[in-house]
């Protein structure tokens, strides 16, 4: 499976040209795709601390844990998540005023990507 470079940023917490720099050393497998370049999940997860502990949560999200935590406050890194366009995050406003509801009445959902992915991660980490 393949991450685009915003996907790999927003994982990784990296900056655009030390993505690039990744793909020019050879330390990740990319390929072009029209004008842009995809990076293989396997060596980011492999590479990177944060990504892999972002993909670790997204192998296991969900919008309330069993002990009844929400997941703003269960995930450290659903906010990379939805930047990565894994999860997707619904954040209810007030019909009458407009003002947007705090974090806790937030609903998210995996996207059809980041399920793939979630199951791909669980096959990486059994490989570990």
């Amino acid at each position: 499976m393949w991450l685009s470079a915003k996907q790999v940023r927003a994982l990784t917490g990296l900056e655009r040209h030390q993505v690039d720099w990744w793909r020019k050393s050879g330390k990740v497998q990319a390929r072009k795709w029209q004008r842009m370049w995809l990076y293989n999940v396997a060596d980011v997860y492999r590479i990177s601390e944060q990504a892999r502990e972002a993909l670790a949560e997204l192998s296991r999200f969900v919008e309330r844990t069993e002990n009844g935590k929400h997941f703003t406050e269960a995930f450290r890194y659903w906010r990379e998540l939805e930047a990565a366009d894994l999860i997707e995050v619904e954040r209810p406003k007030h019909p009458a005023t407009g003002l947007q509801y705090d974090e806790q009445y937030y609903r998210a959902t995996l996207t059809f990507e980041g399920a793939q992915l979630a199951n791909l991660i669980e096959e990486l980490r059994a490989d570990e």
